[in-house]
């Protein structure tokens, strides 16, 4: 089964209306409402963190056993495939996301955890 996690910041004017932000971001828009993330910061903490236990088979594409997630990024937007994964380890993401001020929207519900 696949999950996609996407991250982003507001800024000092935050949008309500969550889903269309996310499009926005899908569509590489860059919403002014949304903050510039420092994305190769970021890429090197998941380096960091997933490079010991899980293999990057192609650039930003990693695996393990039957499990695979990747990564795609546009300036203001972090997103995570994953396929495969226990939650416990979509929660590292959420917190990896959350040291650089993301907060978790899950399109699949249509959902914004602010964190």
């Amino acid at each position: 089964m696949s999950y996609q996690l996407a991250f982003w910041k507001y800024g000092s004017s935050p949008s309500t209306d969550h889903s269309k932000i996310y499009q926005q971001l899908m569509d590489e828009e860059l919403p002014d409402s949304v903050e510039e993330l420092p994305i190769e910061e970021i890429r090197k903490e998941i380096d960091q963190k997933f490079s010991k236990e899980w293999k990057e088979e192609f650039k930003n594409f990693y695996s393990k056993e039957d499990k695979v997630f990747e990564v795609s990024t546009n300036p203001k937007l972090l997103l995570i495939d994953c396929r495969g994964l226990e939650g416990e380890e979509m929660n590292d993401f959420i917190d990896l996301a959350g040291k650089f001020g993301c907060s978790l929207y899950d399109p699949q519900t249509e959902q914004r955890y602010e964190g």
